[in-house]
């Protein structure tokens, strides 16, 4: 369920035209990725939702195609069916 919110919120972003948001947001450091927050603006939202796919996305490189959240939600999806 999680990772489907994540992925709706991902798309009104880049519908939005802010994946990733310019200029970023001030105070928002790059290992940021609590997206969940939603009682902040929404541009930090979107920042820290794009923080959290550049974290995926090192994850991936470095265990070597599929990162330890896609992994935990595919198998998660697995175990519903």
């Amino acid at each position: 369920m999680e990772e489907s919110v994540r992925n709706a919120m991902v798309s009104a972003f880049q519908r939005l035209d802010m994946w990733p948001p310019r200029p970023p947001p001030a105070g928002v450091c790059m290992e940021d990725c609590s997206y969940v927050d939603v009682s902040v603006p929404l541009a930090v939202v979107a920042q820290r939702a794009y923080n959290d796919e550049l974290r995926r996305a090192r994850d991936a490189s470095e265990v070597g195609g599929i990162s330890s959240d896609i992994r935990r939600a595919m198998t998660a999806a697995f175990l519903v069916d």
